[in-house]
Formats: structure tokens, C-alpha cells, sequence
């Protein structure tokens, strides 16, 4: 009598798993009795999506976090490794830098670059705070460079100059007038006295291999390569590139960013 109830209890779930393969719908797993789903299976099978197990998605913040400091952290080792921020200590490069300005320079710490005439040099002359750390170059290896106080010459040339201030304008005595210089197809300012200043300052240096002449763009009032002689490539540094603040009045936007002679 058992083996028949056993077996009349089966026949309607093989019919029913039979019916089930005909209509071609896949069998539905058993579940077995007092089983409950979890939170994460119901909500799968109301959407219709198997539930992924230990998938957890990363919020986008830190990706963009960590990709933000990674930024910063190689723009501040191009920084120190390639360029230097310098203030700038004498008036001697007026009225192109001015005492207090804050320059960008190019300069590699592992190398003394090559300068060509008309850049404005950085100094290796941190130990004497007196002396200036911008100067210019005016010449270079195999040239030979002739002054008379503040007239330079170039092979036997004068440096080309035309007077930017006007002549027929009365100015206190005091007030240096400006000058346009050209070497090389660099253009610059320079600074000089409206009145001849006592003394002389005269002399003729040959350069050799490594050597520059620089001058200061406030031509009568530079401590440069007129008294101290030629300046050797190991004393240079690099080269101004841009001024980041500037210590003069000129407006708003001309106290930031102003580009130099590259």
C-alpha cells in the first residue's frame, strides 16, 4: 500500500515536469520548504538580473582624486627639476625687471644651458645678495666686445639704439630716459641718464669657449660684465622666462604674467 500512495504522489510531478519540457519553458529549480530569499535574490528577480556576487562599484570621486594629486605631484617635480622662481634683487635690469619681481626661469639643475645674445641670464650668485642675479647677454664664445661707458660694440659694431623718450618733453633731471636696443633681432629696453655721469669705463674683452658678456639694462647703474669681466657658463643658470608678479603699477593685468624675450 505504500509503494502505491508513493507512487500516485509522483506521477502528477512528472507530469508536471513533462508538460513543462514539451512547452519548451526551462524547469524552475525546486525550492525547498521554509527557505527564504534574501534581500539582494528578490530584488534580482523582480528586475529580472541574476544577482552578482562582491560586486561593488568604486565611487568616481577617488578615481578623480587620485588622478588630480598624480597631476600635481609630476608638475611639482618638473618644477623643481627644470625651472626656478626667483625674486629679483638689484634694479640693475630696469626697466626690463624691476627689484621685487617674481621670475620664472628655465633652468635645469643638472646642466648650464646654452645662451644666445639678447636673454636675460640667471646668476649662480646666491652667496652675495648684493650683486644682481638677472643680467643679459650681449655676446658670446669668439666674439670680441668693445665699451665705452655705456656704448657697447660687437665685433667692432655698436649696438644699434633708438631713443624712446621724447626729447622735447621737460623731465626732472633724475628721471632716466629710455632706450631701444637691438641684438641679434632681440629688442629690449634700456635705461640711461638724461645727464653724462663722472668717470670713465672703457675696455675691450676677447671671448673664449664658455664665456658670455652680460650688461645690465639699466646701463649706468649695472654691476656687470664691464667691471667684472666676462661671466664663464658655469656661473649661468638658466633664463628668464616669464615675470609671475610684477613690482610696478601697471594696472591690473599688468602686474601678472608678463612674457620676456624668449
Amino acid at each position: 500500500m505504500a509503494k502505491s500512495s508513493q507512487k500516485k504522489h509522483a506521477e502528477p510531478l512528472d507530469s508536471a515536469q513533462d508538460a513543462t519540457q514539451s512547452s519548451g519553458e526551462p524547469a524552475k529549480p525546486r525550492r525547498k520548504r521554509g527557505s527564504r530569499k534574501s534581500p539582494s535574490e528578490t530584488k534580482a528577480t523582480r528586475s529580472g538580473k541574476a544577482p552578482k556576487r562582491g560586486s561593488k562599484k568604486r565611487p568616481r570621486t577617488i578615481s578623480w582624486v587620485k588622478f588630480v594629486i598624480a597631476c600635481l605631484a609630476i608638475a611639482a617635480a618638473l618644477l623643481v627639476y627644470f625651472f626656478d622662481i626667483s625674486r629679483v634683487r638689484s634694479n640693475d635690469m630696469m626697466p626690463t625687471l624691476s627689484k621685487g619681481d617674481l621670475v620664472l626661469s628655465f633652468a635645469p639643475g643638472w646642466i648650464s644651458p646654452e645662451l644666445t645674445p639678447g636673454k636675460i641670464a640667471l646668476l649662480r650668485n646666491d652667496t652675495n645678495e648684493a650683486a644682481p642675479n638677472y643680467l643679459r647677454v650681449l655676446a658670446n664664445a669668439g666674439e670680441a666686445v668693445t665699451f665705452e661707458s655705456d656704448r657697447i660694440a660687437i665685433n667692432g659694431t655698436a649696438i644699434p639704439r633708438i631713443r624712446l623718450t621724447n626729447a622735447a618733453i621737460a623731465r626732472p633731471v633724475d628721471e632716466p630716459e629710455i632706450w631701444r636696443e637691438n641684438v641679434q633681432g632681440h629688442y629690449y629696453k634700456i635705461s640711461l641718464p638724461q645727464q653724462p655721469l663722472a668717470g670713465t669705463l672703457s675696455g675691450t674683452h676677447q671671448l673664449t669657449a664658455g664665456q658670455y658678456f652680460l650688461a645690465g639694462d639699466n646701463r649706468m647703474a649695472s654691476y656687470d660684465s664691464r667691471q667684472s669681466g666676462p661671466a664663464d657658463k658655469t656661473q649661468i643658470r638658466g633664463h628668464a622666462l616669464i615675470i609671475l608678479e610684477s613690482m610696478r603699477d601697471d594696472g591690473v593685468l599688468g602686474h601678472w604674467l608678463k612674457l620676456l624675450d624668449l
